[in-house]
């Protein structure tokens, strides 16, 4: 099933130069070696990008956490003092109005949306910013009771119901009206006399400032989270797109608060994202402090630099794969060079008159070697023409038998291979034209097993019976011969493809009806037949007996008994 292929990979070599299967061998061998080369530096790049890229990621989420401790604590840290100011210790029960001034005083410090009001021992609201539900009661709110004890914190998500209810972040009333921005309730004991616990200092502040350092973030770092989420412990969004949902299931927020910081990919928002998160956990002076920031950005923007990277090193790879090719190229011709030389010259060799030997050529040791094995082999035989042409010289009179005995064919009467190519060459050297000349190769199919089975007396009658049938078929003007072996070749003169294949087709026919008994035995004899007419290109009587044979071993592989055609190279076909 495989001779096929390995017969047109066969022929497909042959057909190639030196200089092109080395270049070839050598592309192979560079397109896989910086194929692999520039893959593998893609793959790094990108992985290097990627995981830079995530470590940005992660510390702008690290660096917005921090930021909103620092705002929370120092909150915490204003609430505090003015919970224990001395100043304030007549204060906190004395004149509502003057707790108001400030508490007032206190708010816009903090931020124009704050709201702080001072909380009784029984819920009741004593003083407030603005006068906001003042004298309303708190008693009922879940925080209220945890902050007569400690420090007591409580995130407040956007558009939901605020604490202590109806406590105006944006304006007074805004909370009823579902309006309420984000916000952080902050809330402490107050124990003027060390130990007495007076009531409650309560905050409420918005988180809408977290937008502006969002911004900061993204005007600052080069790499810009499209998003950025703030999520309470339990997973609960506090700021983000949609606010109260909970983007992520217990097992990833549990991920988060383990890991405290980091970077992966998600599938939370409507698109793949790269996502940074870190934890905002406070420290011993606000422990209550406990949130989860989420930065996040489109796996396509955040990691298109790193494609592009990796497309880059395989662009440059790219090309320096074309420039190695193109130098293979040149290296290749030029270590064939001295080869092609010295084949063009050998070819030249009994063609031409000047052309008596080779020259001397380097590139390499084989070459040097090649090149003077090959002068000497021809000194050998031009000493043994020498030596030939003086025997001949000395039997001069004996000429006229000679060549008699030497022009036959001892077995079949027709013509040698000498006397053949003498002939040959007249045919092509006179004035007719070139293309109504045309070449028969005979090859008797399977002639060895007829010799190794029957014998080589059945081999000679095998012979002199194919003779007898080329003799017959062929014209008087026609040149036939025996040129070595079981191979016949016929000169025919004045005919065209047509008329050459007609008369192959006969003598085909011919030699296949003479089947021979041998003993008890009886041998069916055929004949390939290779096809070629003379072309103006032809150099001589050896270029057309080449593409004759060529198209005879053309119709041996195709199954023998058959004829095969073959034209000149750009000649058309009749």
């Amino acid at each position: 099933m495989l001779d096929g292929p390995r017969r047109r990979l066969a022929a497909f070599i042959d057909r190639m130069t030196l200089a092109q299967q080395i270049a070839l061998a050598m592309g192979v061998l560079f397109v896989v070696s910086l194929a692999a080369v520039a893959l593998v530096a893609a793959a790094i790049t990108r992985d290097v990008a990627i995981a830079r890229i995530k470590d940005e990621m992660r510390d702008t989420a690290r660096a917005y956490a921090g930021r909103l401790e620092q705002e929370m604590r120092e909150r915490l840290s204003d609430l505090t003092l003015l919970a224990a100011s001395d100043q304030m210790k007549d204060v906190w029960g004395g004149d509502p109005a003057r707790l108001r001034a400030v508490l007032d005083q206190l708010a816009a410090s903090m931020d124009r949306r704050a709201w702080i009001g001072f909380v009784r021992t029984d819920g009741t609201v004593a003083s407030a910013t603005r006068g906001a539900l003042e004298n309303q009661s708190v008693a009922s709110e879940s925080w209220f009771r945890e902050a007569l004890a400690g420090p007591t914190y409580r995130d407040i998500a956007g558009g939901g119901t605020t604490a202590p209810a109806g406590a105006p972040v944006a304006e007074p009333g805004a909370a009823r009206t579902g309006r309420a921005p984000p916000a952080a309730l902050l809330a402490l004991p107050v124990a003027p006399n060390r130990g007495e616990i007076a009531g409650a200092l309560v905050a409420q502040l918005s988180l809408d400032y977290a937008d502006a350092l969002r911004r900061d973030l993204i005007d600052s770092d080069r790499i810009t989270p499209s998003e950025i989420w703030l999520l309470s412990r339990d997973g609960r969004m506090l700021l983000g797109p949609r606010p109260e949902s909970r983007p992520y299931d217990a097992a990833r927020i549990a991920q988060f608060l383990a890991a405290k910081s980091g970077a992966l990919i998600d599938d939370a928002g409507t698109d793949r994202a790269l996502t940074g998160f870190a934890v905002a956990d406070g420290d011993d002076h606000a422990p209550f402090i406990d949130w989860i920031v989420i930065a996040r950005q489109p796996v396509r923007a955040a990691f298109g630099e790193a494609w592009t990277l990796a497309g880059v090193v395989l662009a440059v790879g790219l090309a320096a794969l074309v420039l190695t090719l193109a130098a293979a190229s040149l290296l290749a011709r030029r270590i064939a060079w001295p080869l092609v030389d010295l084949a063009d010259h050998a070819d030249e060799i009994g063609r031409t008159a000047h052309a008596g030997t080779l020259p001397r050529r380097h590139g390499s040791r084989e070459i040097v070697r090649l090149s003077g094995a090959l002068r000497g082999l021809l000194r050998r035989v031009g000493l043994a023409e020498d030596r030939i042409s003086a025997q001949s010289s000395q039997h001069a009179k004996d000429l006229g038998d000679l060549r008699r005995i030497a022009e036959s064919d001892a077995l079949t009467g027709l013509l040698n291979r000498r006397a053949f190519l003498a002939e040959a060459g007249l045919a092509l050297s006179g004035t007719r034209a070139n293309d109504t000349v045309g070449l028969l190769m005979v090859d008797i199919d399977h002639f060895k097993r007829v010799n190794d089975t029957y014998g080589h007396k059945a081999g000679d009658l095998v012979l002199a019976t194919v003779g007898a049938a080329v003799a017959e078929v062929v014209r008087g003007s026609d040149r036939a011969a025996r040129i070595g072996g079981e191979e016949f070749v016929i000169l025919t003169r004045d005919v065209d493809a047509a008329g050459l294949l007609a008369l192959a087709e006969r003598l085909r026919a011919a030699i296949g009806h003479r089947d021979l008994d041998v003993g008890a035995a009886r041998i069916r004899v055929t004949a390939s037949i290779g096809a070629t007419l003379a072309a103006p290109e032809d150099r001589d009587i050896g270029d057309v007996m080449e593409r004759a044979d060529r198209a005879l071993y053309a119709a041996k592989r195709a199954g023998r008994d058959r004829v095969t055609m073959r034209y000149a190279p750009g000649r058309l076909r009749a």
